[in-house]
Order: structure tokens, then sequence, then C-alpha cells
């Protein structure tokens, strides 16, 4: 079984990441990963297997590093294993093993999203979320979770979605629901609108609509829920608030993130 991980980039997980992992018995090189000092040069190195961070590339870097994919790709070797979340551009190097379809990961990921969410909306509110109107934006992993977690705080809470499953889904589990884009009460009504849709899902004139009061807290990936213009609309109201398990928790998010590590190297016989 494959016991030499060579870890590039990351965040603040990271160090946990390789923490659990070398008390599970691996061992693990680094290469600018933040915080730690390097062990081992990529272009000299005899490496089995690349450990990436999730997600992998930004901006067309390794994620929390100043090297250029072009660069990773010159350091891959045929036969070489490359795990990681999110490899798209990769997937020509080496045998690319993705996190990014876990869904193990991916729900312990969504908890730990909701729950900065929470905590982020207590300390931008002036107000107590106790009867304060939340308005949801998407039923996937996180916003279901997010949406049970503001309930159970007695905030008053409105979820939106698009599919008409999700719509039953929501009467269902007794919750007010909107039609994503088609919005039927008033927006101002909202303090807090806490979005998980990739895409701007209101007009310029719905923006304008919202209440002068409210916060705007984005958990979307890009293109985010508002455009770029909007956001500017919206001032101080307006939070992008990405990756929030890496920022918030990153001890558990190391967890989770290391777990799934070693389950795919065990699935794989690497």
């Amino acid at each position: 079984m494959l016991k030499r991980l060579h870890m590039i980039g990351g965040d603040a997980r990271t160090p946990y990441v390789l923490e659990f992992l070398s008390q599970w018995g691996y061992r693990c090189e680094t290469y600018h990963v933040p915080g730690l000092s390097d062990t081992f040069s990529p272009s000299d190195a005899e490496v089995q297997c690349w450990l990436l961070p999730y997600p992998a590339v930004r901006d067309g870097k390794i994620c929390g590093t100043a090297d250029a994919v072009a660069d990773f790709l010159s350091w891959v070797r045929p036969g070489q294993a490359v795990i990681g979340g999110g490899l798209c551009g990769l997937r020509d190097a080496g045998v690319c093993i993705e996190l990014a379809e876990d869904e193990q990961l991916l729900w312990r990921n969504a908890v730990a999203t909701a729950e900065g969410a929470v905590a982020l909306t207590v300390e931008l509110l002036p107000c107590a979320l106790r009867e304060t109107s939340c308005l949801v934006i998407g039923y996937g992993r996180i916003g279901r979770i997010l949406a049970k977690m503001l309930r159970a705080l007695h905030a008053d809470v409105t979820v939106s979605a698009r599919k008409e499953r999700d719509l039953a889904a929501l009467a269902a589990e007794g919750f007010a629901s909107e039609h994503t884009g088609a919005w039927q009460a008033p927006l101002s009504r909202y303090r807090c609108i806490l979005n998980t849709v990739p895409h701007p899902v209101f007009s310029d004139g719905q923006i304008d609509a919202l209440g002068k009061d409210c916060v705007f807290l984005d958990l979307a990936s890009a293109p985010y829920g508002v455009t770029a213009e909007q956001a500017l609309r919206l001032q101080k109201r307006y939070h992008r608030a990405g990756g929030l398990p890496g920022k918030l928790s990153p001890e558990s998010a190391g967890l989770y993130y290391a777990q799934a590590v070693r389950c795919k190297l065990d699935e794989e016989a690497l």
C-alpha cells in the first residue's frame, strides 16, 4: 500500500490534513504548503502520488501557491497518481483521482459551510436571528442544511428553489418557499439573504428593492449570486463568503479531507 504522499499548495486546513494522514501512517512531503517548510523539490523528487488541495486550481495556479498549472504538469510523470478536489485542467496529468465527487466529503463540507454561515450571519446582523426574516436561495446540500439550522434557531426562514421536486419537498418539510428568480413576496421583507446558487438570481430592479438593512451573504462559487455591478450597488451589505470550512473550521475540514484521501487511496489500492 502507498504510504508516501507529496503535497503541494493548500490553505489553513492543509496542515491538519497532513497531521491526520501522518497519524495514520502516511509519510507526507510538502512543497509550497502555506505555513510549512518545503521538504522536497518537485523537479527531482521520486513521486508516486501527488496530493493537491481542494480546490486544486485557482486562477490558473495550484491553490495556495504561485505555481502555474503548466509548471505542475511538467513535474508529473506517466504512471504517477494525482489526487485532489476539482482537477479540471489536470486530467491529462498522471492517474487522476477526483475528490470533488466524493459524497461523504461534500456533505461534511456542506455541514461545516452551513454552520459557518450561521456564525457569520450572527456576527453581521445587529439583531438576534430569532424571528428574523431570512431567505435561503437554493436547495442543494448547503441550502438544505442551512435552512434547518436557521429554523432550529427560530428564524423566519423562506427557501427558494427552481425544481418542482425541491419546491414540493420544501412544502412537505413545512418551509415557506419561493421560485428562485420569480419572487412573489416583497424582497424588502428579508433582513438576511444567504445565497448558495453559483449564478446571478436577481435583476437590477430586484437588487434595488432589497431593504437598506439587508445583509447579503454569498456562499456560492463564481460567478456568484449577483453580478459585479450588483455587488457594488449593495455596497457594505454584500459579503462574499466562499470556502468557510477552511476559514472557520480548518481542523474539521482538514479531517474530512484527510478521510476522503485515505478512503480513495484504499479504493484505488495504491
